[in-house]
């Protein structure tokens, strides 16, 4: 007899297996949603009891044309030897360069470009027209035609530190680095305590990942 006893289990005859997978589903389902809501709490809670964290803004960076904008550059003043704009014959001996020249050194760029480009009008391989043209529109921020200006310069007056460099950063801001480190480079071999060079092929340098380079050109400046 004990052969043909058949364990029995339990079953409820108005519950249906579909029924009872939907009703685990729906458990699996309740149990994510609550978490869910528990993890929204956990995160305005923090927003809300811990400090606010906030992105570095303009007061946290160094800015890096306030080094060479907030002084005025003037052509042949970071080669030693090199003639002041004042003294230069080719200056005093055309009234509209001078002016142009006189306008750029009160930051009257507009008016200095103006000037200028008539100064070209009338001799169109002045270097130094080019020159103060150049550096007018890089006051601006117009460094494309900064850097057209200062590539007449260098063709009309030679390779001069001061002009290099500001073609240099131009070319910076423009994120033309190879351009930039090239220019910089070469003005530091004309003349190397320029400050201006070293401080942006530094910028340079850390902006293409060789940060060596650019802690040595910031040891340089002191």
């Amino acid at each position: 007899m004990s052969k043909d006893i058949v364990e029995c289990v339990h079953w409820d005859p108005e519950v249906d297996p579909a029924q009872l997978e939907t009703r685990k589903k729906n458990k699996w389902v309740l149990l994510a949603g609550a978490l869910a809501v528990v993890a929204v709490a956990v995160v305005v809670s923090l927003l809300i009891f811990l400090p606010g964290r906030r992105e570095p803004g303009p007061a946290d960076q160094t800015n890096p044309a306030e080094q060479t904008t907030q002084n005025t550059v003037y052509v042949g003043q970071a080669q030693p030897g090199d003639q002041q704009p004042g003294d230069n014959p080719a200056l005093s001996g055309d009234p509209v360069l001078t002016q142009g020249v006189e306008y750029y050194k009160s930051e009257q760029y507009e008016a200095a470009i103006s000037n200028l480009t008539l100064a070209l009008v009338n001799d169109p391989a002045s270097g130094e027209a080019y020159s103060y043209r150049g550096l007018s529109y890089f006051s601006q921020g117009k460094y494309e035609d900064a850097v057209a200006d200062l590539i007449q310069a260098r063709r009309y007056l030679g390779e001069r530190s001061d002009v290099l460099t500001v073609r240099g950063i131009s070319y910076y801001f423009m994120g033309r680095f190879p351009e930039c480190i090239g220019d910089l480079t070469r003005a530091l071999e004309l003349d190397p305590v320029n400050t201006n060079a070293l401080t942006y092929r530094a910028y340079a340098y850390d902006a293409t990942g060789r940060a060596d380079l650019a802690a040595a050109d910031r040891a340089r400046i002191g």
